[in-house]
């Protein structure tokens, strides 16, 4: 299972990025307060590209002769976890990527139709860059061409990521944001109401347990249940759900 293999490399590698008297220095000296993580798995001709987004809460903006210290610390550090895992050491290009502040604001309060739980929480919506694919087109091509690669993708992403979160905070961390400014406490609960009901008209619900196991028959069902509400409605699904589970039942489970 590749993916579950690469994915634990970059878990791994973020561990060892934040542990240890080195990472407790450079907090202190730089006035690092938590950070907050999200995990975005695309896949292009390479295979599955497993990746952070993480942003850093600090006491004030950094200069940038102190954020290309920052940079350079994680890049070091980084790239030594992941040879010690067995890979080729990332270059600078393809390694960690440490922008200012300016942009984080309009990121994390950025409440369009998709929401905040769609763009850090909901990988699988966003499209990938450079000819990559998100989980959401990769079951998309495959509802409409049936190819039985893209069957295996989805197959193995399924296996692979369940149970895995997707977005974690710094141990403390969002408690003590909480206390302070009054907003983390806020900001989780939004994120959990909108990944459980997105920003769209909520048309029915389904348990966990059944849509693994009609997905797990049919790879090409999210496309599908995403047509048949947009043509019919409700109705139009509860339809299709009926005729994949009595599909699902003549398979052992």
């Amino acid at each position: 299972d590749r993916l579950k293999l690469t994915r634990g490399v970059v878990g791994k590698s973020w561990t060892r990025c934040i542990s240890g008297g080195a990472w407790e220095k450079i907090k202190r000296e730089l006035g690092i307060q938590g950070w907050c993580r999200a995990l975005e798995v695309t896949h292009g001709a390479n295979g599955w590209h497993p990746h952070l987004h993480v942003l850093l809460f600090l006491d004030q903006p950094l200069p940038k002769a102190l954020r290309d210290v920052l940079e350079a610390f994680f890049d070091k550090r980084w790239s030594d976890a992941v040879k010690a895992a067995g890979y080729r050491r990332p270059s600078r290009e393809h390694g960690v990527r440490l922008s200012d502040g300016k942009g984080a604001g309009a990121y994390v309060t950025k409440m369009t139709k998709q929401g905040l739980s769609q763009e850090i929480g909901r990988p699988d919506t966003k499209k990938g860059r450079a000819g990559s694919r998100s989980i959401l087109q990769i079951t998309e091509q495959y509802r409409r061409f049936h190819l039985a690669c893209d069957k295996r993708l989805i197959r193995e992403w399924l296996a692979s990521t369940r149970g895995v979160k997707q977005l974690t905070w710094s141990n403390g961390f969002r408690k003590g944001l909480a206390q302070r400014h009054q907003v983390a406490e806020q900001l989780e609960l939004d994120i959990v109401q909108e990944l459980e009901h997105p920003a769209a008209d909520l048309l029915g619900e389904i348990s966990g347990a059944r849509w693994d196991r009609l997905v797990d028959f049919n790879p090409s069902l999210p496309g599908l249940v995403v047509e048949a509400a947009e043509l019919s409605g409700w109705p139009a699904v509860e339809l299709l759900l009926w005729r994949t589970s009595a599909g699902a039942q003549k398979i052992p489970p």
